[in-house]
């Protein structure tokens, strides 16, 4: 009952370790060179993110979309059990890659149309995925549910353009946006308004702002342009940039 208590959490941690066997896919950090570093990064950005939303009266869920294999959504249950902020996460991913880049502003990008740099459009061999004994869907949720409650880990697996046609019956504190296309990000935010997720004091983390050379004619910094420009509930400010790639807003209720 009490997540700060240092010596019962290493004595659960170590009871887990023995108890699950094998890899543990949250675990894995896959994108950027420095683990440890990576994970202090994310994890000072994510807990302001929390904190703000946790003690400023934002209710809402945590949102992500993107997990690939659950890395960030793994910090961000572990600082939600920290911070006894005890609403809901929903991790949004196709588990199967990204999909066919039905934009041109992608399919013209830098990342895309010049380094071709997600050739296997990130998805998980087969193969090695049989390790985990389950789809890794579930391997995520099952090893999430060490860390907060399974009830509060909504998985909605599929493509933005299908998962957010019924868009979740709450609000959203927190959206993590690490979706690299101009395509799946745009379809993020129109969905969320569409469905009255949105609210004043939402945070938004663009965890690939700066991809495409920073350029605003691509990925997410021309989704959040492109959004805001199409509607009239919402502006948005910038907050606090993370890493080599992160950038944090606000929303504002107009």
């Amino acid at each position: 009952m009490n997540p700060l208590n240092s010596e019962v959490r290493s004595q659960i941690e170590q009871f887990l370790r023995d108890r699950q066997g094998g890899d543990d896919l949250t675990k894995m950090c896959f994108v950027f060179f420095d683990a440890d570093r990576a994970k202090r990064v994310h994890d000072e950005a994510y807990r302001r993110a929390l904190e703000f939303v946790t003690i400023g009266g934002i209710p809402g869920a945590v949102m992500e979309f993107g997990v690939l294999g659950g890395w960030s959504a793994r910090i961000f249950c572990e600082i939600m059990r920290d911070i006894f902020n005890l609403n809901d996460i929903y991790l949004f991913d196709s588990f199967d890659g990204l999909p066919e880049y039905t934009s041109a502003i992608d399919r013209d990008s830098y990342e895309i149309g010049g380094r071709n740099i997600w050739s296997g459009k990130m998805k998980f061999p087969a193969d090695w995925l049989k390790q985990f004994g389950q789809p890794h869907q579930w391997h995520i949720r099952d090893r999430l549910s060490e860390v907060i409650r399974p009830e509060r880990i909504i998985v909605r697996q599929g493509f933005y353009s299908e998962t957010l046609k019924a868009t979740p019956q709450e609000k959203v504190a927190v959206a993590h946006i690490d979706c690299d296309l101009y395509q799946s990000t745009i379809e993020v935010l129109e969905g969320l308004h569409r469905g009255n997720c949105l609210q004043d004091g939402t945070v938004l983390l663009f965890d690939d702002w700066n991809c495409n050379k920073a350029n605003p004619n691509f990925g997410e910094r021309r989704a959040l342009r492109d959004f805001l420009q199409s509607q009239r509930d919402f502006t948005a400010t910038p907050w606090f940039t993370y890493g080599w790639g992160g950038a944090a807003y606000i929303l504002h209720a107009t």
